[in-house]
């Protein structure tokens, strides 16, 4: 992932007004709303939440859709807009159509009841020439004419809703919605605010059961990368704030970094820049906060000696006891830096890990070693082409291609190292990013899968480590600093150790402002600037917040921190409604239950039932908040102490949660 800058900017930091953005959605009260006993359950009346809206287009193509004007053109246009900045303008010739699809294999539509979508089709009646159709899944739709759903405002924008049932469509994920012109003449026309509707129960009954074990938490579920070129990682109040957060896990040197930096220099072997941490720095703020250590070794421009010769340095002359190294970092990307012969090639990579393994284990036979890998059996075509030895599937892909060449080399990697981000620049969406968790479907069995395939005995036993975590693979815009990304952080990591992860890194501690990415007012946030980091690192200078001024993710980790510490276990928990997530850990030290809620909807509260199944709350609740009044007033946790006089066992406890917050709950 993008490395940490040193370059600075010109925006000043000064006070901005919060009000922008309200955006018409009155601030909820604040506080745990508690009631005991009384009712079985609350009745899941659905109705419609923006929340959950599954959003095409508004500004720009959210997420990871798509578009494509066969035989035509498209472009975001400002001449006709129905809201916001911008529409979606196409020139369609007879015959031809737009096609806007989810490049992901169909985004989860669960409670959909409407296509809803604004389109202006200038001063003549043309709807009965125009045809949509709809793709759920695999089950495509007839195609219908816009006139049998609406009629056209002639000279003005006609806001259509289409309940997806007239469109020959039932359930499933939505893959795509085309726009045909059927007429023998050219048609301009403009597209805006393109969503699916959906529904969500209007209350929340959670499900907590205690006695049934989910799996138990190690410490590279906590953790946090760091970065060369962080010159206040080793301030006192870093450190202060990264036992704060619970950072348990650090990795180093942090991003592409890894492929252009010599440990023994402390320098970019690209450009030639000093390193603002090196390695001895590193490994004493890992021993001050008390995490593990981790590094990526230089695969890029390094060789297997120069890694063996790192550990033997970090490990046998520092004592710094580092277990886990990754060899390079996104290896398979041109964007990282490699200077071999054949460059990003996983055959090199493999010849490189077999060699680089052999002298670090020698070093250190403690060393755990792993490779950097994708889920996907194609993406990143190599030089050779193997065969899936279970299905029989030809592909050149770089993840296949390594698999085999280290099965056929006898080597077994012991982990694997994925990187995730849902989207990129100017694509993100509120809805999207809460909803991207669904993706981790799509990433995590696989992943296992490639491994159970390629790598041959023992392959199906080889943890996965998520090493780079984060909503925007580069130029982070507001939503990097809103509560929205703290969420995010929250479901993701639910998500990933749910699904038996063995690690998660948040990319990462500091980074530094970014004010030209998208700062979109359609996006949730008051901070006008992005930044990857949990805390400010107080750069560039007139940009900046202070240093170490936390942004909504420290809390996130805070929270988790709260929830769980190694050797806790995960329990089984559920909930009926899709906005308001539960993760539930239990304590090895205590037994005591905590439960970490967050309230995905932006704008409406949730009120909630929780039932517990095996276990008797104690008489006092200790619960702790952050959501958007704490983030508006830059505060600390919200933290209540509550006591549930009279609680008979089973009997279910009724609360409230605001929007867009996250409370912990220990009982």
């Amino acid at each position: 992932m993008k490395e940490l800058s040193t370059n600075t900017g010109t925006f000043s930091y000064f006070a901005r007004s919060v009000a922008r953005i309200l955006k018409g959605a009155p601030a909820k009260k604040l506080g745990a709303a508690l009631a005991f006993g009384g009712i079985v359950g609350l009745t899941p009346l659905r109705a419609q939440d923006r929340s959950w809206d599954v959003e095409v287009f508004r500004d720009y193509l959210i997420g990871v859709f798509k578009a494509e004007a066969v035989g035509g053109s498209w472009l975001r246009d400002t001449g006709q807009v129905s809201d916001g900045q911008y529409s979606l303008k196409t020139v369609l010739p007879p015959g031809k159509f737009l096609h806007l699809w989810h490049s992901w294999g169909g985004a989860v539509v669960t409670g959909a009841t409407l296509v809803d979508f604004y389109i202006y089709a200038g001063n003549t009646p043309i709807f009965d020439q125009i045809g949509i159709q709809v793709t759920m899944s695999n089950q495509t739709g007839p195609q219908k004419r816009l006139s049998d759903f609406a009629t056209q405002n002639v000279g003005g924008w006609t806001h259509v809703t289409i309940n997806k049932n007239l469109l020959g469509i039932g359930n499933g994920r939505f893959y795509a919605i085309d726009f045909k012109n059927f007429s023998t003449s050219t048609m301009n026309l403009w597209f805006d605010e393109i969503r699916v509707d959906r529904t969500v129960p209007t209350t929340a009954n959670l499900s907590i059961n205690p006695a049934s074990v989910i799996r138990s938490l190690d410490t590279p579920m906590f953790g946090a990368a760091a970065n060369v070129w962080d010159e206040r990682l080793d301030d006192p109040s870093t450190k202060f704030r990264l036992k704060e957060a619970g950072v348990l896990s650090m990795g180093y040197p942090g991003g592409t970094n890894a492929n252009r930096y010599d440990w023994r220099t402390n320098q970019d072997v690209q450009n030639g820049a000093i390193g603002l941490v090196d390695t001895n720095t590193f490994l004493k703020v890992a021993t001050n906060i008390g995490a593990q250590a981790t590094i990526s070794a230089n695969y890029g421009s390094g060789t297997p000696q120069d890694v063996a010769d790192w550990v033997y340095y970090a490990n046998i002359v520092k004592g710094g006891n580092v277990l886990k190294w990754t060899i390079g970092n996104e290896n398979y990307g041109s964007w990282s830096y490699d200077t071999h012969t054949f460059q990003h090639d996983a055959l090199t990579y493999a010849q490189f890990v077999q060699d680089a393994m052999a002298l670090m284990k020698a070093v250190d036979p403690r060393v755990q070693i792993g490779v950097t890998a994708t889920w996907s059996e194609f993406a990143y075509p190599q030089r050779r082409t193997v065969q899936n030895p279970i299905t029989g599937t030809w592909t050149n892909g770089w993840t296949p291609v390594l698999y085999t060449e280290l099965r056929e080399r006898g080597i077994l990697p012991d982990f694997i190292e994925m990187h995730f981000y849902p989207t990129g620049p100017f694509a993100e969406g509120d809805n999207y990013l809460l909803q991207s968790t669904e993706l981790w479907e799509w990433v995590v069995p696989p992943a296992e899968r490639l491994c159970e395939q390629y790598l041959g005995p023992g392959g199906d036993n080889i943890p996965i480590y998520l090493g780079e975590n984060n909503g925007n693979f580069f130029l982070p815009g507001k939503q990097s600093t809103s509560i929205v990304n703290a969420l995010y952080l929250v479901r993701s990591w639910t998500k990933v150790a749910l699904q038996g992860v063995r690690g998660f890194s948040w990319w990462n501690i500091h980074q530094q402002v970014e004010t030209t990415g998208n700062n979109s007012p359609l996006l949730y946030g008051w901070r006008e600037y992005g930044d990857y980091g949990v805390m400010s690192r107080a750069r560039p200078v007139d940009d900046a917040p202070p240093l170490n001024e936390r942004y909504p993710t420290f809390f996130a980790l805070k929270l988790l921190k709260l929830l769980a510490r190694p050797g806790d276990t995960l329990v089984q928990c559920s909930s009926d409604n899709e906005l308001l997530s539960v993760v539930a850990a239990k304590s090895a030290t205590t037994g005591k239950v905590r439960l970490l809620i967050s309230n995905l909807s932006g704008t409406i509260e949730r009120q909630t039932s929780i039932r517990f199944t095996n276990y008797n709350p104690t008489a006092s609740m200790l619960i702790y908040r952050y959501g958007k009044q704490e983030d508006l007033a830059q505060s600390d946790l919200k933290v209540m102490k509550l006591r549930t006089p009279g609680l008979f066992p089973g009997a279910p406890i009724k609360m409230t949660f605001p929007p867009y917050s996250m409370t912990l709950i220990e009982l």
